[in-house]
């Protein structure tokens, strides 16, 4: 069976191809002549570093020199403080050494002069004077209870304060006892007595001894 060939029928209704969007190009843009320029940015420029002028060196410098000369000042004063001290101290111990050797001398002398007292023998005036000071502490003030006080006088012209007869036995002395070393009581006598070698207190007042005790000791009638 022959069969007729036909082209395929077109469709009733064609779609019709859609172009492509055409793109308009943009207008060139007129610059405004009135529109004003925007600023141009800013530039940061870094600023110079100032420089210290001549003057502020110079009072710097002079604030240097000042502080070295009061670090130097104070130096010297410590120095010259710790040097005082130490020759305070040194002058306490010499001091201290001086004075206990001044104190060993005194007590040499001491030693010496009673040892020297101790060797030579009293004398005589001072054996009569002992006995007569004795004789009179050995009495006692009523009113003080305490002892009499001697107080040692002189005679004649030549201001003696003990008077012997012509052998030297017999003695005499003139001299206060009292509650008082400055009353002014007359003077009592004592005569003393040569023993041996030990002067005895015989007689002992105000007045002179009568007839009757200067014969009862045979007292000597004159006294140098």
């Amino acid at each position: 069976m022959d069969m007729d060939l036909k082209p395929p029928s077109q469709p009733k209704y064609q779609l019709k191809e859609t172009p492509p969007p055409t793109t308009t190009p943009p207008e060139p843009q007129m610059d405004d002549p009135f529109k004003v320029d925007p600023p141009p940015p800013e530039l940061t420029v870094p600023k110079p570093k100032k420089k210290r002028s001549g003057k502020a060196k110079k009072v710097l410098l002079v604030v240097l020199v000042l502080a070295l000369l009061g670090a130097a000042g104070y130096g010297i004063y410590y120095w010259q403080h710790q040097q005082v001290d130490k020759l305070a101290k040194e002058n306490q111990a010499l001091t201290a050494q001086l004075a206990a050797a001044n104190k060993k001398v005194s007590d040499a002398e001491a030693e010496n002069a009673k040892l020297s007292e101790e060797a030579t023998p009293p004398t005589a005036d001072t054996l009569v004077i002992t006995a007569a000071t004795s004789d009179c502490q050995a009495q006692v003030d009523p009113a003080t209870k305490k002892a009499l006080v001697y107080t040692q006088g002189t005679q004649g012209a030549d201001k003696k304060k003990v008077l012997y007869s012509t052998d030297k036995t017999f003695a005499k002395v003139s001299a206060t006892c009292a509650a008082t070393a400055n009353a002014t009581e007359p003077a009592t006598l004592y005569y003393a007595k040569l023993a041996g070698t030990t002067w005895t207190i015989i007689y002992a007042d105000t007045a002179e001894p009568d007839a009757e005790v200067t014969a009862l000791y045979t007292i000597p009638t004159e006294f140098k």
